[in-house]
């Protein structure tokens, strides 16, 4: 009798566990947000994070603001590409957002939509066809309590 108390206090936590993990990742958000991953052909672009918030309540979680995109890649080496190629994007996580942005960072905080994606964890873009230095944010969100974004340069020749 005293063993079955522990044997059924033992099952009914695993239970507890099991049923809060489920409902959690039924929520189709993962526990931490995403790592980015950019290439151009077999070069990986160094990213900086960019504006953040992953608030699982309104007391857990992480969230910051940070400098506009062009300062941010102040410290960061354009990869150099060529014009009209593709440059890939990866998401490391098997959860796919409902929406990706892609901004094309022009001065400030001023940007434009470049490319947009749904419910992918992948994809690509194209390098502008006008030679110069750009600036492009990856914006990942799955609702409005979790969502990041990385920057990264490039410079078309």
């Amino acid at each position: 009798m005293k063993h079955a108390k522990a044997i059924l206090l033992t099952i009914l936590i695993i239970v507890v566990i099991i049923l809060g993990v489920l409902n959690y990742t039924n929520k189709n958000i993962p526990l931490k947000e995403p790592e980015l991953l950019v290439r151009y052909n077999e070069t990986k672009i160094s990213t900086v994070h960019g504006e953040h918030s992953w608030m699982d309540s309104n007391l857990d979680g992480s969230s910051f603001i940070t400098e506009e995109p062009i300062k941010l890649t102040k410290n960061i080496n354009a990869t150099i590409v060529k014009t009209d190629e593709k440059i890939q994007f990866k998401l490391k996580t098997r959860v796919a957002p409902k929406l990706i942005l892609i901004y094309q960072c022009t001065s400030g905080y001023s940007k434009n939509i470049y490319k947009e994606y749904s419910n992918v964890t992948s994809g690509e873009l194209t390098v502008p066809s006008k030679k110069g230095e750009y600036i492009f944010e990856v914006g990942v969100g799955y609702d409005e309590g979790h969502w990041t974004s990385d920057i990264f340069k490039i410079k078309v020749k």
